[in-house]
């Protein structure tokens, strides 16, 4: 990972899900997206009527509140009786005053920054609202692989012995940490017994702690315990043991449903290694996630542990996907890359959106969104 060189301005990507329906008769953006001027005032002017504790939640939901007891309980019908959220306070002492007054228990608690993510009603959602000790309560959205689906890579045209100034790729004395998405009990079982890789390989394969890697649909229970899954983390499985077959991989997941802290534990954890378990301490590691929930360009809990690794000494490699440059014509993955045109936040939505941006007089137009 490296840090590009920025001039003095504040960059800021901004994603806004309206909760508001589209409108008969509307016209349509460069794009070819519905838009409507009415629409835009109406979000608008309601971001900007919000009270204290509506502004502590997911727009949809202060919307839903406004528009009284029958959406409110629609919002219980939609997602269930409990979802999962992350609870931002003003401090990790406040963490356990807000969760004791309601009797509720953390899923997981950052070590990095004052949040915590908890199963919670509709109704305990507004009560933590009024909190003072709560700055901000959000959905957990969870992480992306940037990955391919398929078990079907083929690196035949790669050297697997023999690097560049007679290196060896073998990968003996070498233990590589791999985090991903979780994926199928039964896909394990298929790419061990896969000609591509060696049975013996299996062998070197290690699940740091109970980081819950794989799901097996019969045996975890839940409506649904196997959302989210992917092929991703066996994909790039295959790959290090067609290259380095001889490597250690200590693999884990932050899981599906997850925030940045989860993510960066692993990472500290991957780095430290547990001797009373016998997993070592990695040399190199990788992941092919991103969260959507979270700005682009800050300096986040993920790229704290990811400085920390290195200082350690380990490589790491951040967000490996399958794809290149994006661009208007031949676009082959999802990374944005432009010029800089700053713009003032002043008469728009942003300092709505985000307080960060409150007093700052510069935010980056992406494509005029």
């Amino acid at each position: 990972m490296f840090r590009p060189t920025l001039p003095r301005v504040v960059l800021m990507a901004l994603a806004i899900v309206s909760p508001f329906p589209a409108i008969a008769n509307a016209t349509e953006d460069r794009n070819g997206r519905p838009e409507s001027t009415e629409l835009a005032a109406q979000h608008k002017a309601f971001l900007a009527s919000r009270s204290i504790a509506e502004r502590k939640v997911p727009a949809w939901v202060a919307q839903q509140w406004r528009e009284g007891p029958e959406n409110f309980d629609a919002l219980r019908t939609l997602y269930g009786e409990r979802a999962l959220y992350r609870v931002d306070t003003v401090n990790t002492a406040a963490l356990e005053t807000v969760f004791g007054a309601l009797g509720v228990t953390p899923k997981f608690v950052s070590q990095r920054r004052p949040y915590a993510t908890v199963e919670l009603t509709v109704a305990q959602i507004q009560v933590l609202a009024e909190s003072e000790d709560v700055t901000r309560i959000s959905a957990v959205i969870g992480p992306r692989a940037k990955g391919n689906a398929s078990l079907a890579h083929d690196i035949s045209t790669l050297s697997t012995g023999n690097a560049v100034g007679g290196g060896d790729l073998s990968g003996s004395g070498v233990v590589i940490g791999l985090v991903s998405l979780p994926f199928s009990a039964s896909l394990l079982t298929e790419l061990e017994t896969a000609t591509v890789v060696p049975t013996e390989a299996s062998g070197n394969l290690i699940v740091l702690g109970d980081a819950k890697v794989t799901c097996d649909p019969g045996a975890d229970p839940g409506p649904d315990p196997c959302a989210g899954l992917t092929a991703d983390a066996l994909n790039m499985l295959q790959v290090i043991y067609q290259i380095a077959p001889g490597a250690q991989v200590v693999m884990g997941s932050p899981g599906s449903a997850s925030e940045p802290g989860e993510m960066s534990t692993l990472i500290d954890a991957m780095v430290a290694g547990d001797v009373g378990n016998s997993v070592p301490a990695a040399n190199i590691i990788f992941d092919d996630l991103y969260y959507p929930s979270q700005n682009p360009f800050e300096v986040d809990e993920i790229s704290e542990a990811i400085t920390d690794a290195r200082a350690t000494g380990a490589l790491y490699l951040t967000a490996a996907g399958d794809g290149g440059h994006h661009a208007e014509t031949d676009s082959t993955s999802s990374v944005y890359i432009a010029d800089v045109e700053s713009v003032s936040a002043d008469d728009t939505a942003a300092q709505e959106l985000d307080s960060f941006l409150v007093g700052q007089d510069k935010i980056h137009n992406f494509g005029g969104d």
